[in-house]
């Protein structure tokens, strides 16, 4: 008998450490659930039309690669036009409504995008912006080109080209855009005392549109020595205004981006230099640091993901060649 109620209580020993046992691992289960659990990330551009806008092609590459490297699930959405603004604004609600771990923003406007950013910061998701930012402290962090300085750079290789006094019409897109903003602003204060800046046309990223501005600025202003093309459909229109003129070999010309028609008016030497950005890179990193962001990781408030000038020469340096043509993981 007392070895019976040995044995009984050894059984009620085991049955209790198999308990505890089981609902330890029963309170683990949820956590070893999220720990594993896919990120949901809803990504907002500036545009969607990849064909028209290599850039944000390039984007869309460094946000999918860095979904797969993470095991992320992202959801691209965006207008076709940069200057939908409006479209732009209701896809961020529409993507706050479905509820996802964090959004990555590509703000089309610097000052009507502040309402939206805020509301989604204060439904507790965490907001990582890209390329173009809002006037507000709310998003986690910034990530793109530090585009007051990549303006002074394009104002500063100009130098190289002009005479002190020559006249520069700027082409621009968005108005209101923070790149366009800040681009214009760095081009202003480098040539400011040098050159006779005329104007600012806003082609809205519009190639066509640029052109046709390219071209009516040419025939008005015939004393007209250089433009400054602040980014891809820009610079593309005004290269092509410049064939149709006649004058490209007059007038210099500064852009920005590298799509292969910009690459082959460099060559051409219908653009003299271009300002070339990292956009695979403001991709990738969006999805890494909103990955950080959801697990708790602290976030760089801001990240400059740099930009280089790139002439004819200085084209075929194998850094160079990297930039001019990404791969993914450049």
């Amino acid at each position: 008998m007392k070895r019976q109620g040995q044995i009984i209580s050894l059984l009620a020993v085991v049955t209790v450490a198999a308990t505890v046992i089981l609902i330890t691992f029963v309170n683990q289960k949820p956590a070893r659930r999220a720990a594993v659990e896919t990120i949901n990330i809803e990504v907002i551009l500036k545009s969607t039309d990849y064909t028209s806008i290599p850039f944000w092609d390039v984007v869309r590459q460094g946000l999918e690669t860095a979904a797969e490297d993470i095991q992320a699930h992202i959801s691209i959405s965006g207008p076709k036009s940069e200057t939908e603004i409006d479209l732009q604004i209701q896809l961020v609600y529409e993507a706050m409504a479905r509820e996802p771990d964090a959004i990555i923003l590509a703000a089309a406007d610097y000052k009507r995008l502040i309402s939206a950013a805020e509301d989604i910061i204060s439904s507790g998701i965490p907001l990582i912006t890209i390329d173009s930012f809002v006037d507000s402290d709310s998003p986690v962090s910034r990530i793109g080109t530090d585009n007051y300085s990549a303006g002074l750079k394009a104002g500063h290789i100009m130098k190289e080209y002009i005479s002190k006094g020559s006249q520069i019409a700027i082409i621009s897109y968005v108005k209101e855009s923070s790149t366009a903003l800040d681009r214009e602003k760095g081009v202003r204060e480098s040539l400011q005392g040098y050159a006779d800046i005329i104007g600012t046309w806003y082609s809205g990223g519009n190639a066509k549109i640029a052109s046709e501005q390219a071209v009516s600025v040419l025939k008005s202003n015939p004393d007209l020595a250089a433009i400054i093309a602040l980014n891809e459909p820009s610079t593309v229109g005004s290269a092509r205004a410049l064939e149709l003129s006649g004058r490209k070999s007059e007038i210099v010309l500064i852009g920005f981006d590298n799509s292969s028609p910009i690459i082959q008016y460099l060559e051409q030497e219908i653009i003299q230099a271009i300002i070339v950005q990292k956009p695979f890179n403001m991709g990738y990193l969006g999805v890494t640091y909103a990955a950080d962001a959801v697990s708790g990781k602290k976030v760089p408030e801001v990240i400059d993901t740099g930009a280089e000038i790139i002439t004819k020469e200085t084209m075929y340096t194998s850094e160079n060649q990297k930039l001019l043509f990404p791969v993914n993981r450049n």
